[in-house]
């Protein structure tokens, strides 16, 4: 089962919420053109992102700083490997301070 959207309402970090509210294991993809990226859930954290030729932290960082393009949030596909640790709340913050700094 997939999701699509478009990233001007809901924006991704609201997709991220509600996947980890879900606790599901998902891939999302999402961005626009070059600037596309992913992230994958289990059982309701981010284990691991891929943007731009990076990984882990730095790549989520970057992709929930992209602003418009579109999602697709397919359920069940397991992540390639885990580079991710910190909780999402923790990741998500730490990324919208610097944003706006």
């Amino acid at each position: 089962m997939s999701l699509t959207g478009n990233l001007h309402v809901p924006d991704l970090v609201g997709v991220i919420q509600l996947v980890c509210l879900e606790r599901r294991v998902a891939h999302l993809r999402g961005g626009e053109g070059a600037r596309a990226g992913s992230l994958y859930f289990a059982d309701g954290k981010v284990v691991h992102a891929e943007f731009e030729g990076l990984e882990g932290e730095s790549a989520f960082e970057r992709l929930i700083g992209v602003q418009g393009g579109a999602f697709e949030l397919e359920y069940g596909t397991a992540p390639p490997r885990h580079t991710i640790t910190r909780p999402v709340q923790a990741l998500l913050l730490d990324a919208c301070r610097r944003r706006d700094e």
